[in-house]
């Protein structure tokens, strides 16, 4: 039952996506429809089918809480690579505390902070703000 549901689940997501980056398209707009990944790779269980209706991969996973790994944003960005073929990726990073309860008055550490972006570099993935002047967007763009 849990497959049948999580694949009609998957089918809406995929014709969701499709249809807006349809919509932002029309035209010749060159335009791009980013959908939004909030919690990263772990939003859902079929990125690479996914992959097929995204121009753009943003996970939006702000930073690390609880029993996440140390490697997590890296790791995301080796995942996103392997499903997007050379598409553009970002991540959304938060600079608040991701600590239990998040109080997103507080800052995270600096050093947590730095890891966070230095594993989004590593991994290929870019702050939003880089992509205006990113070959690998210009590219798409064309």
């Amino acid at each position: 039952m849990y497959r049948r549901y999580y694949d009609a689940f998957m089918d809406r997501v995929v014709e969701v996506w499709s249809a807006w980056q349809r919509a932002v398209t029309e035209d010749g707009r060159e335009s791009v429809y980013v959908g939004n990944l909030g919690g990263g790779i772990r939003t859902v269980k079929h990125l690479r089918r996914l992959a097929t209706a995204a121009a753009w991969f943003n996970a939006d996973h702000q930073g690390r809480s609880g029993d996440t790994p140390i490697w997590d944003c890296a790791q995301q960005g080796r995942v996103a690579q392997a499903v997007m073929n050379g598409r553009p990726i970002t991540n959304v990073t938060g600079s608040y505390s991701n600590s239990q309860p998040t109080w997103r008055h507080v800052s995270k550490p600096a050093p947590e902070m730095t890891m966070w972006m230095a594993q989004t570099t590593a991994s290929g993935m870019q702050a939003n703000e880089g992509l205006k002047t990113s070959a690998r967007f210009e590219l798409q763009r064309r």
